[in-house]
């Protein structure tokens, strides 16, 4: 009877440790926040360094890895974002280049899973903007209320260390847990009395002023890493992440090959959050679609992610594409006062260059272009690289798919019915705009198709392009809707339908879902941001029925019902993807809402 007490005592000490904020990983100890929303509860890791601050002479270099550190990493506040334009969303103060960290977000809820399937959200923002927080666009509440961890990144199965999890305190004690499995190889006399499946938990109390260690087995508690983890994180951006001279010291993608360090890092650690590294699923939004499409299509990505969603973007985009990284690298270089051609000298100089003038030049580039709406993305995006060990990309996207994906996993890709609005903030900023394209209407054809600017190949092409949509007519506000249904065909729907083409036309393509959204709600978040009033969901509008935005936060209580059953279903249509690689239950609703379909 003697030991009931202390059995009682360590059972209520599981309720403290189930709101435990320190993990042990096999890089050191990072303690968390605790957080509540609605029902449940969650833990954020933010800040967590996955690779060595790109600065000095790792500027524009593949990423080292992160060293091993002392201590307890503080994961509670958000670190630097990479430096990028002032915005509405970050000011110059809140970036650093060294910017390369991963948000792990883990829920508090029951389940009988033993680990957890992993999201890992890449960020879009053009190449060029944004960060993976939470405070902006990419809450994580209503993805971890589906049973998901969620990693963020700031653009192998190792199991955690021995010395356990984490870590509980309270007045008198410490106690500490691991995973069963873990323990059995050193109390194999236990075995008996532990599950065949691992559920069970071994807890340590550990008396401070005896130094006695007790070691007993207990009822299962409330398991707090059970859910699909959501792991945003932000590769560098523009010039700094993406800038390429063709040779080895600079041959561009360092954005893509943080992404891909970023990976490893989670399938080298995410056990010690009770995710699984085998089910994680990579995929992201508008730019972070076109990042992941990449990482699908290149050789070094092996074994890192075992599933992918690709909304509004993929690597055949036209303006996700550099084809001429070293003509914007000489421009960038000038543009600061670098006026020699040697790429050797310019790497130097640019290295030595303040990161913020860098930013500067870069957004001035495009400036004064008036194709630059239909150009690739100002002007720093990923590029076909040189060959190398570290090289990311080395053909044609386009060749790549045609032969065959070498990550060949399911895939759930689509768009949003009307992407184009994506271009209205600018015109309506600047109606001059709409005089120039319609002075010269050659201005709105893809940059891709590289006619001569006087060729007759281009006229025809732009009176073609000019006739479909307006009737041969000027591009007015009365026919803007058409203008939007142009870029929407001619940025997104065109290529999204054609890489999946030419991906299903192989016999052994894995499973791909393809979608369209077409819902116009309450919590559109592009159209909420930009106060557009057309019909319609935007580009990223659906990012208001995945997560918690800065914009849409306000409007949930009190959204209608037919919002909620929106965001429920498309929630359940990702969720279910990512926990299982298949979709098993999603509905369509026709454009009046009135009914809906179940597939």
């Amino acid at each position: 009877m003697r030991g009931l007490p202390l059995y009682t005592t360590i059972t209520l000490s599981l309720f403290t440790l189930s709101k435990s904020s320190i993990v042990y990983t096999n890089d050191g100890a990072i303690e968390g926040k605790l957080h509540q929303y609605n029902d449940i509860e969650y833990l954020s890791y933010r800040g967590i360094p996955y690779a060595e601050p790109p600065i000095g002479d790792l500027r524009f270099m593949p990423p080292l890895p992160k060293k091993s550190w002392t201590g307890t990493l503080d994961g509670t506040k958000q670190k630097a974002v990479c430096p990028q334009a002032e915005s509405s969303y970050y000011k110059t103060d809140q970036m650093n280049e060294d910017c390369l960290f991963l948000n792990i977000y883990v829920p508090l809820l029951q389940t009988d899973e033993e680990l957890l399937p992993v999201m890992f959200f890449v960020i879009g923002g053009e190449f060029n903007a944004l960060s993976g927080y939470d405070d902006v666009m990419f809450g994580p509440q209503l993805i971890l209320e589906q049973n998901i961890i969620v990693v963020t990144f700031n653009h192998s199965d190792i199991p955690c260390p021995i010395s356990g999890i984490q870590i509980a305190h309270s007045a008198d004690d410490t106690v500490m847990y691991m995973r069963v499995r873990e323990l059995k190889i050193i109390y194999p006399l236990l075995q008996r009395a532990i599950d065949e499946q691992g559920q069970w938990f071994l807890l340590w109390r550990i008396e401070r002023s005896l130094r006695k260690v007790h070691l007993l087995i207990i009822r299962k508690p409330r398991n707090i890493l059970t859910q699909i983890r959501l792991m945003p994180s932000q590769p560098r951006l523009g010039a700094l992440g993406f800038m390429s001279l063709n040779i080895p010291e600079a041959s561009g993608n360092a954005g893509l090959k943080d992404a891909i360090l970023a990976l490893k890092w989670v399938n080298k650690n995410i056990q010690c959050f009770g995710g699984d590294a085998e089910k994680i699923t990579l995929g992201g939004n508008s730019a972070g679609a076109a990042l992941t499409h990449y990482l699908m299509l290149s050789e070094s990505t092996s074994g890192l992610f075992q599933r992918a969603f690709l909304n509004s973007g993929s690597a055949l985009g036209y303006r996700f594409l550099a084809r001429h990284p070293v003509e914007n690298a000489i421009a960038l270089a000038k543009e600061i006062g670098i006026e020699s051609n040697n790429k050797t000298q310019v790497l130097l100089h640019l290295k030595e260059a303040d990161a913020f003038t860098i930013v500067e030049a870069q957004s001035t580039l495009g400036k004064g272009n008036k194709r630059n709406g239909f150009r690739t993305f100002a002007p720093f995006v990923p590029s076909i690289e040189i060959e190398s060990t570290n090289a990311v990309l080395t053909d044609e996207p386009i060749n790549i798919i045609k032969s065959g994906i070498p990550q060949n996993v399911p895939t759930l890709t689509g768009f949003n019915a009307k992407e184009g609005m994506k271009m209205l903030p600018a015109i309506l900023r600047n109606v001059s705009l709409i005089e120039e394209l319609n002075g010269d209407f050659k201005l709105c054809v893809p940059s891709d198709l590289e006619y001569p600017s006087d060729s007759e190949e281009l006229n025809n092409l732009a009176q073609s392009i000019k006739e479909f949509y307006f009737n041969a007519e000027n591009i007015s506000k009365s026919n803007i809707g058409e203008f939007v249904n142009m870029i929407t065909d001619t940025q997104f729907y065109h290529s999204t339908d054609y890489w999946i083409k030419l991906h299903k036309a192989h016999k052994e393509s894995n499973t791909l879902y393809y979608y369209k959204f077409d819902y116009d709600g309450s919590l559109n978040w592009f159209k909420l941001t930009n106060q557009i009033d057309l019909t319609g969901p935007a580009h990223a509008d659906e990012l208001g029925y995945m997560f918690v935005t800065r914009m849409t936060a306000p409007l949930l209580q009190n959204a209608t019902d037919t919002d909620n059953r929106v965001m429920q279903n498309f929630l359940s249509l990702w969720t279910n993807f990512i926990k299982y690689g298949y979709v098993c239950k999603y509905y369509i609703f026709n454009k009046r809402l009135k009914n809906s379909t179940r597939h």
